[in-house]
Parts: C-alpha cells; sequence; structure tokens
C-alpha cells in the first residue's frame, strides 16, 4: 500500500438548525464539510498477514481501509445468512462439512448443536467467530474488516481475536482489522498496526498476554456451568473423578475421568466429559488442561484413554506426538440422522476414536508455552 493523500468532502445545505448551531458555537458555514489525511502504511516489501488500522471513532479508519486497500476488498458483513437453515448452509457450496467444520472449530465455535442453528438465533459472540470463519474462505488476496470486535463482550474480543488471527496466519490469509479497541492489539499479535490519531505505523510484532492456567479437583456441582456446552452428551456418571480450568482465575474448562472396568486390564483410566466454555475457545486451553490432567494419571501407573467423537478433537490428536490411536476410525449408527444430498437423501453414523495418551514431560511443557 503506497503512500497517499487522502481527502473527504461531505455535501452541506444548511438548514435552520444547522444555521443556528454555527452561531452558537461560532463554526464557519461551508457548503462543504472536508476531512483530510496524509497516510503512509509501508508494507509492499513485507510479508504479511494480520494488520490493524486502529484510532477512536471518527478517525478516518473506514476511509482508509477502503481508499488504501480498495473498495472491493472492504467487508461490510454478509446479509445472506439463511434463516431457516444452519449457518453450516452459508459456507461455500464447494467446500466440504469437514473442512468447515475444521476451521469453525479453530476460531473458538466448536458446538457442533451450534452449527445447526440459523445465524440469527446466536449471540453475538457467536456470530463474531461464524462470520470470520466464513471470511476465511473468501478468496480475495487482501480483506479489510470494519468494526472488528466492536460489537461484543472484551473478553470474547480478546479470545476471538486470538484465534481468528491464528487461523487466518495457518490459511496464509491477508486481513486488515479496523477497529476503535486498543485492548485486542497484543491478542492478534499484528505484523503492523497504523495508528490514523498518530498517524504512526508500527511493524513490530507484538506478544499476547500470557493466559493463567489453573487446574483443580472439584465437586462434580461445577458441571452445572458447563453441562449445557456440551458437545454430545449432558450427563456425567457419579463416579466421575472432576477438574475444573480457571484462566486468570475464572471458570473455563471442565473436565471428567472415570476408572474403566469393563476391559480385561483394571488400570485403564478413560476421558468422560471435556468442556471449554465458548468464551474460552480457540486458544488451546482445554488441549493443555486435557494433557495435564493425563499426564498426572500416567504418572499413578494408569493407562488413559479418550474416545472421541468430534471432527477437531479427532484431527487434533491424530496429529499430536502426545496420543496414540488405539483403534481405526469407527461409525456409530445415529438414529433419526440424515443427509442431505443433490440426489437423496440418506442415514450416517458419528465417527468415533479412541487415542491413548503417550505423552513426555517435554511434549507437556511445550504444550504449556502456548497458554
Amino acid at each position: 500500500m503506497p503512500s497517499f493523500n487522502h481527502i473527504v468532502e461531505t455535501d452541506y445545505n444548511r438548514s435552520f438548525r444547522s444555521t443556528k448551531v454555527e452561531g452558537l458555537f461560532d463554526l464557519s458555514p461551508e457548503s462543504k464539510l472536508k476531512k483530510q489525511w496524509q497516510v503512509d502504511i509501508p508494507i509492499e516489501d513485507m510479508d504479511w498477514n494480520i494488520g490493524v488500522i486502529v484510532g477512536p471513532s471518527g478517525a478516518g479508519k473506514t476511509s482508509i481501509g477502503r481508499v488504501g486497500f480498495g473498495a472491493s476488498n472492504y467487508h461490510e458483513g454478509y446479509d445472506d445468512w439463511p434463516r431457516d437453515r444452519s449457518v453450516l448452509d452459508a459456507f461455500p457450496e464447494s467446500e466440504t462439512t469437514e473442512e468447515i467444520t475444521k476451521v469453525l472449530s479453530s476460531v473458538g465455535f466448536s458446538s457442533p448443536p451450534s452449527w445447526l442453528q440459523p445465524y440469527h438465533t446466536l449471540s453475538n459472540g457467536q456470530r463474531f467467530r461464524v462470520e470470520m470463519a466464513r471470511l476465511l474462505f473468501d478468496d480475495r488476496d487482501t480483506i479489510v474488516v470494519d468494526e472488528f470486535t466492536s460489537v461484543i463482550d472484551r473478553n470474547v474480543a480478546k479470545i476471538g481475536s486470538c484465534a481468528f488471527a491464528k487461523t487466518a496466519r495457518r490459511r496464509n490469509k491477508r486481513m486488515v482489522l479496523l477497529s476503535c479497541h486498543y485492548d485486542i492489539l497484543e491478542w492478534l499479535e499484528p505484523d503492523w498496526v497504523y495508528y490514523v490519531d498518530q498517524a504512526k505505523f508500527t511493524r513490530e510484532r507484538l506478544r499476547r498476554p500470557r493466559i493463567n492456567l489453573d487446574i483443580k479437583r472439584c465437586h462434580s456441582s461445577a458441571w452445572r456451568l458447563f453441562r449445557e456446552h456440551h458437545y454430545l452428551n449432558r450427563n456425567l456418571v457419579s463416579q466421575a473423578e472432576c477438574y475444573i480450568a480457571l484462566a486468570n482465575g475464572e471458570p473455563a474448562g471442565f473436565f471428567a475421568y472415570v476408572k474403566d472396568n469393563m476391559g480385561k486390564k483394571k488400570n485403564v483410566i478413560r476421558g468422560h466429559r471435556s468442556v471449554v466454555l465458548p468464551d474460552y475457545q480457540g486458544v488451546g486451553i482445554g488441549a493443555v488442561a486435557t494433557k495435564t490432567i493425563m499426564r498426572h494419571y500416567t504418572q499413578q501407573g494408569f493407562i488413559v484413554k479418550a474416545i472421541t467423537s468430534h471432527p477437531a478433537f479427532i484431527a487434533a490428536r491424530s496429529r499430536d506426538p502426545d496420543f496414540r490411536l488405539c483403534n481405526k476410525v469407527e461409525y456409530v449408527v445415529s438414529h433419526g440422522i440424515t443427509e442431505l444430498t443433490k440426489d437423496s437423501v440418506k442415514g450416517f453414523g458419528r465417527v468415533t476414536a479412541t487415542f491413548q495418551y503417550v505423552g513426555n514431560r517435554k511434549n507437556l511443557l511445550a504444550a504449556k508455552k502456548k497458554i
């Protein structure tokens, strides 16, 4: 993006009220209102993915984004979300369901029941994550996103920014984010920032704050805070050993394990429930907490296994050297579930996979550094 001088002129037709305000505040009557910016964002020779234009409301972020990066790259939000179908149906038809759900999970929207909801029924935080996931399938070289995180809770904004930026880099997308909020800068870890009110450009990579994660044994009653967010089953067996993950002192995740007495070996511990609250999804809290608890059991001589049907969990653990796939991926028949294709409607089952934790201290410490 070259340096440029940008002028915005707005037609101004005087009226009785505007003339009165001119007199009250000694304003000069003009036929046009004029704003002018001298902008220098030298990124032509940079290798970058995330850029931020930040400044107070009315400072000129939108004008700079439109002019500097092209009106065709400016994103004003999607207005074609189907009201009678799930959010999944708004994604490109050329993309597989597996790839769509993978990206949704990567930006912190990993609840299959919520995937089936229409867009207008989602919360503001969920809408933000779904919109960002859909943007990651956009084929434009550079996308300018205005009012980034403006309408969501600031904690969701920080965690969501981190998850979105991480996925955008992984998919090698270029995003220019316009925002009046400075609290997300470190969480985005942008490659460059332009401060509109100071006319200042910086290209040093910011580093996001650490999340202090504490994992403690807890009473099963804590499940009430998390049960509505479990992707498959909301029941908790009475003999489960329960753990809670606190992110900076706030409840963020719940994990439960049970002794598996069904097989020949009596020293097997099996994962029973694993939930990270939506506000904290997408930054690796679940992975680190799970490994920490599993390591605790392996140190006591237990074999620790987990069965999962969540596609994102299966994909992540298949790549993770701390886990070993114990069996082939299987399909379990699910009653009343059908798949709609162009030619027919057919039944299908959910995928399940069993993994054993085989991690070591070196891998665990490496995982902790990510948090």
